[in-house]
């Protein structure tokens, strides 16, 4: 994100994201704080398509909440615009649109290089994922 915007600004700025409320259960906690998960019967398609059924069930029992503020909130100044960047597009990303990325990465004039694979490109491909790891090292 640019300064100032949301990642709910750009997870919506182009069609595609399969995140939205219906795919989440909201858990309040605190003092007016919700957490949100991603729904079981969900999990694998919305965040990790790619992989065993049996992982991505074992995901969805680890997976750590998200604060919702944290889609709403302002970013700050971006590393992207003084240090080189690298980025690997989820070409099946069922959270970020591919469109949303390939805009962000364009933009921060990262080296981008795609996949096809889910929001997870780390656990499902993680050849690419370290190949582009490589080639930002050097």
């Amino acid at each position: 994100p640019d300064q100032g915007e949301t990642l709910l600004g750009l997870q919506t700025k182009y069609p595609g994201s399969r995140l939205s409320e219906e795919a989440l259960d909201f858990r309040p906690y605190g003092e007016g704080f919700i957490d949100g998960y991603i729904k079981k019967e969900l999990f694998h398609d919305v965040f990790a398509g790619d992989l065993p059924k049996a992982t991505a069930e074992l995901m969805w029992a680890g997976q750590r909440p998200a604060d919702t503020r944290t889609l709403g909130e302002p970013s700050g100044a971006p590393a992207w615009k003084t240090v080189p960047s690298w980025y690997l597009v989820g070409r099946d990303d069922q959270v970020l649109p591919p469109a949303a990325q390939r805009f962000m990465a364009r933009r921060a004039g990262a080296h981008t290089f795609e996949a096809d694979t889910s929001h997870v490109a780390m656990i499902a491909q993680p050849a690419a994922t370290a190949a582009l790891v490589k080639r930002a090292a050097r």
